[in-house]
C-alpha cells in the first residue's frame, strides 16, 4: 500500500530520527482509534507499526499458509506456557487483529460493565462508553449477518440450539456488505469487512497524521520523569534489525494489545513501577467439536462466525461458529497417512461446532530473552468443568443435527461415534493438559482504576507516575468485557484521545 504520508521503514539506508507531538504505537483497534480522534483535532501524530500495509489485492494471491505467515505475529504460533499450552493469534499489519478477525463487533452490556465497576471502575460511566460507542460506529457501520450470507455451518448450529431449546443471535459485523467469501482471518478479499486499516488509519493520514511500517518499538523514552519518545529497530529480511529508529515525542500511546504492551514497558525499565503490571492476563479460551455428515454440508461457505448463544452452566460460555479452510482443517482431524487423507477428501461433509469459555482463572505475562512475550496461563479446575461441558454441548448439537461421527480435541478421546459417548468426556482421567484449545480476546494486563497500587493506568488511559505515556487497548479491561472486545477497544481509545486533546500539550 503506498499512500504521500506512509513510509516503508525496509527502504530507509541508515539510522533515523523523527519528531512529533504524539506517536502511537501499534496500528490496531485501539491505535487507529486515537491516530483519528487526535489528528482530527490538529495534533502532529506519528503512528509506528511492526507490519506490513497489506490490501485485498494482495490476500487474492495468498493461500492459507503465506497468509498466515504475512498477517499473524509469529505465523500465528503465538502460544501461552502452561497446561494446556493454549494457542493466541494476534495480527502483525496495519490494522492489527481488526484485519485478521472475524469482523463481530459486539457492546458490552450494562451488567457486564458493572463488574468493571465493583473492580474498581470509579469515574468512567457507562453512559460515557455508550456515546464513545456511538462515535465509533460513525466511521464503522456495522449490522446483523444478513441471511443470504449464513452458510450452512451456521445454519446446523442454528437448528441444533433450536432443538436444544437454547436461545441464540445473529451476530453484529463491521462487514454490512458482506459477500461471504469465508476469508476473514486471512485478510477479507472483497473489503467488505471494515478493519481500521481501510477507513481509519486513511483518515488519520488525510488530516496530517504519518505512518511508518516494518519498525519495532523497543523502549519508551522517558526524560526527566515523562515519557519523551520511543526507540526501535527497522526490521530487515527474517526480522534482522537494520538500522535504529527514534522518535522524540512529548506524548506517547502504546497500544501494542494486551501481551506485548507489558512486555514494552517492561524494556523500558517502567514494569517493575507497578506490582499488577503484567498480572490480571485474561483469555477466552476456545475449543470445538467437528461432525462428519453423510450428506454434503459445505460449511465452508458463507460467513464463518454468524450466530452465538450465551449459556451460563456451569460457567459463563458462548457457544458460536468458525469454519476451517482445508489447510488448517486438517490438522485438527484425527489420524495420520491414508486414514487422514480419506478424512480430507470429505471435506464439504463436515460442520463445526464451537465455543468460547469467560474464564475464571487469571494469567501474567512477562518479558522473555530476546524481548518476546513469555505467557503464563493454565485452565484452573472450574474452567476445565467449563470447558467439558461446552465440549459436550458443541457434540450434542452435531449429533442433533445428523453428525454420524464427531471428532474433538482430546487427546486419548479424539472420536465420538454416537451420542452415548459423550459422557467418556466426562472421564476424570482426563486433565486439562489432554486439551488443545486456542485462545482469544487477551485483556487486563495493564488494567485501570484510580489506585496505582492495584492498576497500571488510570482511567483516562494515562500511566500512572510518568506524565505522557499513555496505554489504549485492551490491556485496559479490569475484568473481561464477555463479548469481542474490539468495539470496547475502540470506545475507550476514542475517550482517551478525546482526553488527550483537552490537555495542555507538554
Amino acid at each position: 500500500m503506498t499512500h504521500p504520508q506512509h513510509t516503508d521503514a525496509s527502504r530507509l539506508s541508515a539510522d533515523t530520527e523523527l519528531t512529533a507531538e504524539v506517536v502511537v504505537i501499534g496500528t490496531g483497534a485501539g491505535g487507529a482509534a486515537v491516530a483519528r480522534e487526535l489528528a482530527e483535532a490538529g495534533r502532529d501524530v506519528l503512528l509506528l507499526e511492526e507490519g506490513p500495509w497489506v490490501t485485498a489485492a494482495d490476500y487474492g494471491k495468498l493461500g492459507t499458509l503465506d497468509a498466515t505467515r504475512l498477517l499473524y505475529r509469529d505465523a500465528g504460533l503465538t502460544a501461552s506456557r502452561g497446561a494446556p499450552p493454549v494457542l493466541l493469534p494476534m495480527g502483525r499489519a496495519v490494522g492489527g487483529t481488526t484485519v485478521i478477525n472475524l469482523g463481530t463487533v459486539l457492546r458490552m452490556q450494562p451488567e457486564h460493565f458493572a463488574r468493571w465497576q465493583e473492580a474498581g471502575i470509579a469515574r468512567l460511566t457507562y453512559a460515557e462508553l455508550s456515546a464513545a460507542y456511538d462515535r465509533v460506529e460513525e466511521l464503522m457501520p456495522s449490522r446483523p449477518v444478513a441471511d443470504a450470507v449464513i452458510g450452512p455451518n451456521t445454519r446446523m448450529l442454528m437448528d441444533g440450539l433450536a432443538k436444544l431449546a437454547i436461545p441464540g443471535e445473529v451476530l453484529t459485523r463491521n462487514a454490512p456488505d458482506c459477500r461471504g467469501a469465508g476469508r476473514c482471518f486471512l485478510g477479507c478479499p472483497t473489503d467488505a469487512k471494515r478493519g481500521v486499516h481501510l477507513d481509519w488509519i486513511p483518515r488519520a493520514l488525510g488530516r496530517g497524521a504519518r505512518l511508518v511500517t516494518g519498525v519495532r518499538a523497543e523502549r519508551v523514552l522517558v526524560e526527566s520523569g515523562r515519557a519523551a519518545g520511543v526507540e526501535g529497530s527497522v526490521l530487515g529480511p527474517n526480522e534482522t534489525r537494520r538500522h535504529r529508529f527514534t522518535v522524540r515525542a512529548g506524548r506517547v500511546v502504546v497500544a501494542c494489545g494486551a501481551l506485548l504492551s507489558p512486555v514494552l514497558l517492561h524494556a523500558s525499565g517502567l514494569g517493575k513501577r507497578h506490582p499488577a503490571s503484567g498480572a490480571n492476563l485474561g483469555v477466552h479460551p476456545a475449543c470445538r467439536a467437528i461432525g462428519l455428515y453423510d450428506a454434503p454440508v459445505r460449511g465452508q461457505a458463507g460467513v464463518p462466525q454468524a450466530y452465538h448463544a450465551p449459556v451460563s452452566s456451569p460457567g459463563e460460555m458462548y457457544v458460536e461458529t468458525a469454519f476451517l479452510p482445508p489447510a488448517l482443517m486438517g490438522p485438527a482431524l484425527p489420524g495420520f497417512g491414508p486414514e487422514h487423507q480419506k478424512l480430507m477428501q470429505r471435506y464439504d461433509h463436515f460442520a463445526l461446532a464451537g465455543f468460547r469459555i469467560i474464564e475464571t482463572e487469571r494469567g501474567s505475562v512477562k518479558r522473555a530473552i530476546g524481548g518476546m512475550p513469555a505467557i503464563d496461563y493454565a485452565l484452573c479446575a472450574r474452567d476445565l468443568a467449563t470447558v467439558r461441558a461446552g465440549l459436550k454441548l458443541s457434540a450434542r448439537l452435531l449429533f442433533e443435527t445428523g453428525a454420524q461421527r464427531v471428532f474433538i480435541p482430546v487427546h486419548g478421546l479424539d472420536t465420538l461415534e454416537s451420542p452415548n459417548d459423550i459422557s467418556k468426556i466426562d472421564d476424570p482421567r482426563i486433565e486439562a493438559s489432554d486439551l488443545e484449545l486456542s485462545g482469544y480476546h487477551v485483556h487486563g494486563t495493564l488494567r485501570m482504576g484510580p489506585d496505582p497500587r492495584t492498576s497500571v493506568v488510570a482511567e483516562n488511559g494515562a500511566y500512572h507516575g510518568v506524565p505522557g505515556l499513555y496505554v489504549a487497548d485492551a490491556s485496559l479491561f479490569p475484568t473481561s468485557s464477555r463479548v469481542n472486545p474490539q468495539h470496547t477497544v475502540m470506545a475507550l481509545a476514542t475517550l482517551i484521545a478525546r482526553g488527550m486533546v483537552n490537555e495542555r500539550p507538554a
